[in-house]
């Protein structure tokens, strides 16, 4: 299992990997040098570091149940307000998901949202599977079944642990904006 620091509220620049002592003669590390950290990673993390991430995976953990609340109602408000307003379609399941992540395919275009769309980061892809400047296709999407015309319509939006109400507003109110223009200057 892997942690980056910042995916959990803590610092940028580090991370944990958990590996189970049965695989770890497996694994190779991708830089060699001192051998520190059992010979997977050379070079000495920083304490700093270390203890801002321990303590963001603590905060996460006592306030789990509350985060999750939360995260699941704003979603699920974002997903309404939406719905609401435009034709959309959930990708995936409701129920199994995570309770701060949507992805969500629009009837209109959706390739240019990330770039577009102000005040609101919106991802079209995974930054893991950019290929020099182009977005390779969810291969998530591809196994829920999606054409690459539709992964393309698809778009991944989070809420965080300090998203509130009014974020959510502006959000769908700059999302629609962007889609409303991207559909005008389509059909020019």
């Amino acid at each position: 299992m892997s942690i980056s620091g910042h995916k959990v509220y803590g610092p940028k620049g580090v991370g944990a990997l958990i590996v189970q002592s049965q695989i770890r003669s497996q694994i190779q590390p991708l830089f060699f040098g001192g051998g520190q950290q059992y010979g997977l990673r050379s070079g000495t993390v920083s304490p700093f570091l270390v203890v801002g991430l321990a303590e963001a995976v603590k905060i996460a953990t006592f306030e789990m149940d509350k985060d999750n609340f939360l995260l699941s109602n704003m979603s699920n408000l974002f997903l309404k307000s939406l719905a609401n307003r435009t034709s959309i379609h959930l990708n995936g399941s409701m129920q199994n998901r995570l309770p701060n992540n949507l992805n969500i395919r629009f009837e209109m275009l959706a390739s240019d949202l990330m770039v577009k769309t102000p005040n609101v980061a919106i991802s079209i892809g995974s930054a893991c599977l950019s290929i020099g400047g182009s977005i390779e296709p969810s291969h998530v999407l591809k196994a829920l079944g999606l054409s690459d015309e539709e992964i393309k319509k698809s778009a991944r939006i989070s809420v965080g642990r300090f998203t509130n109400e009014r974020d959510i507003s502006l959000a769908v109110n700059y999302l629609l904006q962007t889609l409303t223009s991207n559909f005008s200057d389509l059909s020019r």
